[in-house]
């Protein structure tokens, strides 16, 4: 668990962004982006040393809370710094309609996954899940677990990238790159 419970009539824990609205700290002045941990509030007086700058030009500022924040850092490394992504990999994403799991389909898309295959355990109406829009590229999505399990051993997938759960279909990825 990364964060404290919610109490009722405080604020949200959690990362947030704003922008400075004073300071006498040097490095922040007034107008600067900044995003910290004391959470979501109208105002917040944050020390200097726990308030780091983003850059708007990479993002707008709610994008700091996800693409360009925790969500997203949690997905590049697992696909770049554990799995070391290369282009051309076959990706298999379990979770794809949580927060991780939809950047981490969009983000091995752009890092050269020839396909992405996402997997969730919900279901629409016709017994089908569908996230076609949610992770773009080239898209298979499965809603069957053991049909995912399968496509790993069978070296369909180069990359498995899901939650701690997932400890056996993780096994099976191994094999796909051999």
């Amino acid at each position: 668990h990364y964060t404290t419970n919610f109490a009722v009539g405080e604020p949200l824990d959690g990362a947030a962004v704003g922008r400075v609205i004073a300071s006498r700290a040097d490095g922040l002045p007034v107008g600067t982006a900044v995003r910290h941990r004391l959470g979501w509030r109208e105002y917040a007086v944050v020390a200097a040393p726990e308030a780091r700058v983003v850059d708007e030009t990479l993002g707008a500022l709610p994008t700091w809370l996800g693409a360009l924040g925790q969500t997203g850092f949690t997905a590049w490394v697992g696909l770049v710094r554990i799995a070391a992504l290369r282009p051309g990999d076959r990706v298999f994403v379990s979770g794809a309609a949580g927060a991780v799991g939809s950047i981490a389909g969009q983000l091995a898309t752009r890092l050269g996954a020839s396909l992405v295959v996402g997997s969730e355990g919900v279901r629409v109406a016709d017994g089908r899940l569908e996230l076609p829009c949610l992770l773009g590229g080239e898209l298979a999505v499965l809603a069957d677990q053991h049909l995912c399990h399968r496509l790993c051993a069978l070296g369909r997938v180069s990359v498995a990238f899901g939650g701690r759960d997932d400890g056996a279909l993780h096994e099976d990825v191994p094999r796909a790159r051999e």
